[in-house]
C-alpha cells in the first residue's frame, strides 16, 4: 500500500528525529545540501548550530569584522535569519 504525503512526512520526520548515526555535513556555494533523516538529522542540526554560535562568539576581530557584529550581545540583539528554500 503507498503510503499518503502526512504519513510520508511523518516517517521522515521521525527519522531525522531518530537518526544517530554520524554522517558528514557539506557546505556547497548553495549552502547546506542533504538528504532529509539521512544528512539533515536533529543531531546534525545541532552540530551546525554550535559551531555557528561559537563562531559568533569568537573573540576574533577579523571574525567580528567580516560578520558585522561588535560581540554576542550584539549578536542576540540583532538576531540571526535562518532560511530555506
Amino acid at each position: 500500500m503507498e503510503k499518503n504525503a502526512p504519513e510520508l512526512l511523518k516517517e521522515i520526520e521521525r527519522f531525522a528525529r531518530d537518526n544517530k548515526a554520524p554522517a558528514r555535513v557539506t557546505f556547497g556555494t548553495s549552502g547546506w545540501r542533504g538528504e532529509i533523516g539521512t544528512d539533515f538529522t536533529f543531531r546534525n542540526i545541532r552540530v551546525v548550530t554550535q559551531a555557528i554560535i561559537n563562531v559568533l562568539k569568537s573573540d576574533d576581530a577579523v571574525i567580528k569584522k567580516a560578520l558585522g557584529i561588535k560581540d554576542f550581545e550584539d549578536v542576540k540583539r540583532r538576531g540571526v535569519i535562518v532560511g530555506h528554500d
